[in-house]
């Protein structure tokens, strides 16, 4: 599910029955919107109940507000989540945190981010208690709040842990997966306006999944992870008038996605600069390559065009397949055109006789 599905999902399951019994629990790749799911389902949810959404802080005037608490567990130790004991005369209580009262008070959302990274025994079984009681310690949360939990599997985080079945069973459990291109541009648009470099965008249509990673294979160690938060941040960067120097850029997405997108952005951009570049293609991804196909075949069908050869020959000796594919679609009338204008090349000569076959047939 991408995050902008999920954004209706915890809207819903707000203003369901089933809240009480079962806790959102949204797993997946680092960068891909978990978090900022979640605001903006706070945003839709405090905006049906007529409220303000405020973000916590311990700074903020939360009175009479839908509180988005957003708790980053890795690191917590058990006290901050049960609060600290104070005598109460021959006994003692324990004091909540002061996000806790403000959660006892105001309705809201409470994420319990990084869950799958907790180690410490205690912090999980008070995590849990969260989650299953509704209640932090031994202090009740309001009606009004609906806890979230998120994380990442071992598959996005080499230090992510599993999750015990008694938990599991009391959530429900949301796979998000990573945005389509188009989809982290509209909502880049949507949000942020002009603000942001949308060359970004341009680049990512043509380089696709490729350079949209989010497996910890492609970004542990030492170098950086091109994840969906990652270009976000590159785009905001050149749109402040950011320099395009490769080394900064790969600060942000790694050498290999760095030194690709600073091609890019010095050779060109879109269908025409692959026709004055056709080694663009080895960075697209097959959903960019099928794109570029259908646009090859579009216009080589209104005829014979000088300026589709470069791009014709290349494909002929890196991708035979596709070159045979692009015969095969063109219509009759535009294949005996081109046939007769390639006849007259003696490189594309040498490419018709290895598909000889396939010419023949048309």
């Amino acid at each position: 599910m991408d995050a902008s599905t999920v954004i209706g999902l915890l809207e819903r399951w707000y203003f369901s029955p089933l809240r009480v019994w079962r806790v959102p629990l949204l797993l997946g790749p680092m960068g891909v919107g978990k978090s900022t799911s979640v605001r903006a389902a706070a945003a839709r949810i405090s905006a049906r109940l007529g409220l303000p959404l405020v973000e916590y802080s311990e700074d903020a005037e939360v009175n009479g507000a839908f509180v988005l608490v957003d708790f980053r567990l890795a690191g917590v130790a058990s006290e901050d989540l049960v609060g600290l004991p104070r005598p109460d005369g021959d006994s003692f209580t324990y004091r909540p945190m002061h996000w806790v009262k403000v959660l006892q008070r105001n309705p809201g959302i409470l994420l319990l981010d990084e869950i799958t990274n907790v180690t410490r025994e205690d912090v999980k079984s008070r995590v849990y208690e969260i989650a299953l009681m509704h209640r932090v310690g031994f202090h009740p949360l309001h009606e009004g709040v609906m806890v979230v939990l998120a994380g990442n599997t071992d598959e996005h985080s080499s230090i992510a842990f599993p999750l015990p079945d008694p938990l599991k069973s009391r959530t429900l459990l949301i796979k998000v997966d990573p945005p389509k291109v188009e989809q982290w541009i509209a909502w880049m648009d949507e949000n942020y306006g002009d603000s942001w470099d949308r060359r970004v965008g341009k680049f990512l249509l043509l380089a696709g999944r490729k350079f949209f990673a989010t497996t910890k294979s492609q970004g542990e160690g030492f170098e950086q992870l091109p994840d969906p938060r990652a270009w976000t941040h590159l785009a905001f960067y050149l749109g402040s008038g950011g320099e395009a120097d490769a080394e900064v850029l790969a600060g942000f997405v790694g050498k290999a996605a760095a030194t690709e997108f600073v091609k890019f952005l010095n050779i060109g951009r879109g269908f025409d600069d692959i026709l004055k570049d056709p080694s663009l293609w080895s960075i697209l991804d097959n959903d960019a390559k099928f794109g570029v196909f259908e646009e090859l075949v579009a216009r080589a069908n209104m005829g014979f065009r000088k300026e589709l050869i470069p791009l014709l020959k290349y494909l002929a000796e890196e991708d035979g397949e596709l070159f045979v594919a692009w015969i095969l679609n063109l219509s009759k009338e535009a294949l005996r055109e081109w046939l007769r204008r390639m006849r007259d090349d003696p490189e594309f000569e040498r490419i018709l006789r290895k598909v000889g076959s396939v010419v023949r047939l048309q």
